[in-house]
């Protein structure tokens, strides 16, 4: 399969790499696979892990090949992920990659737990002592924020949390998915009429607004959220906009083709809460549509830039429909 490939390709691949490091002392100065012998590829850690993640996700569905195979043994081997455990232990490393790598750390645990392929099991145990540190900073993190971030990259809140809810729910983690549920009321029950032409920044690969929406329809009662809705989005206004990306050679303004893929996943899972009749539905899925066809034209894009993370956004929006 040739997004599997580009993916398997993307997690050895150590350089160009964008390093969200810590250094204390002199001797913290080393290269990405020196810090990380497992995610030292794919330009920063936290693409690393969801480009992991989609290979393991691609598994259940499709053979892909003894070469992805392989790397997958390599990037979850014990010896390597001991390496990636011993960083998070190191000082001045507590709040790494919080809360969108963790959140995907988190999500890679899941679909490891419903795996069936031979090797899932060993990759399961290698991997659990992190995702048992990564929990607990999650966990955490929810204590200490008592407020969420609400910007269209990696510090938003909401999506962190849609995606360590669908752990939490897979690994039956229940205080972990009381505290989400308890969070995310306490972050955005009271929102209402969301102010749509804020949207998009110029280097967004989330919607604030969307990813919002779908965490609060995943926590809420069917009929609570539909209120809640009505609330905080009575139009969908720009939001049903198709970004421009003007230059795929810029790191920022690729992120704008990520945000069609998540919009469309949001604009799903929305949708797929709110009954028949209500006046937003058909034109949500239809901007979901429209949404998935304009990111997936660009991948694979055959440029490192975007190949490194787009295909896991790919795969994920076929796993949200």
């Amino acid at each position: 399969m040739a997004i599997a490939e580009v993916v398997s390709s993307c997690l050895v691949q150590e350089y160009p790499h964008k390093l969200d490091h810590l250094m204390v002392e002199s001797a913290s100065a080393k290269s990405p696979r020196e810090l990380h012998p497992s995610f030292y590829g794919s330009y920063d850690w936290h693409s690393a892990v969801h480009c992991t993640w989609s290979l393991v996700r691609l598994l259940k569905e499709f053979e892909l090949g003894q070469k992805v195979e392989v790397t997958l043994c390599e990037v979850l081997g014990a010896k390597n992920l001991a390496g990636e455990l011993d960083y998070l232990h190191t000082s001045g490393h507590a709040s790494f990659e919080r809360p969108y790598g963790l959140a995907w750390l988190l999500k890679l645990a899941a679909e490891l737990a419903e795996c069936n392929h031979p090797e899932a099991n060993t990759w399961r145990v290698n991997l659990a002592p992190i995702a048992s540190v990564v929990e607990d900073r999650m966990m955490r993190y929810l204590e200490v924020f008592d407020y969420p971030v609400r910007v269209g990259t990696h510090a938003n809140t909401a999506f962190a949390l849609r995606l360590a809810l669908e752990y939490a729910t897979v690994c039956e983690q229940i205080e972990l998915t009381s505290r989400i549920r308890v969070r995310a009321a306490d972050y955005y029950l009271a929102d209402q009429r969301y102010p749509d032409w804020m949207e998009p920044c110029g280097g967004d690969f989330l919607s604030p607004a969307l990813t919002e929406a779908d965490l609060m329809s995943a926590v809420l009662p069917n009929k609570e959220f539909v209120g809640w809705f009505d609330r905080f989005l009575p139009s969908l206004g720009r939001l049903v906009d198709v970004p421009r990306v003007a230059d795929r050679t810029d790191p920022s303004v690729i992120h704008l083709d990520g945000l069609c893929l998540s919009k469309a996943w949001s604009f799903n899972r929305i949708a797929a809460a709110l009954p028949e009749s209500h006046p937003l539905k058909v034109s949500m899925l239809e901007s979901g549509n429209v949404h998935a066809k304009a990111g997936l034209a660009h991948v694979p894009s055959g440029r490192f830039l975007g190949d490194h993370w787009l295909p896991s956004f790919a795969v994920y929006l076929d796993s949200a429909e």
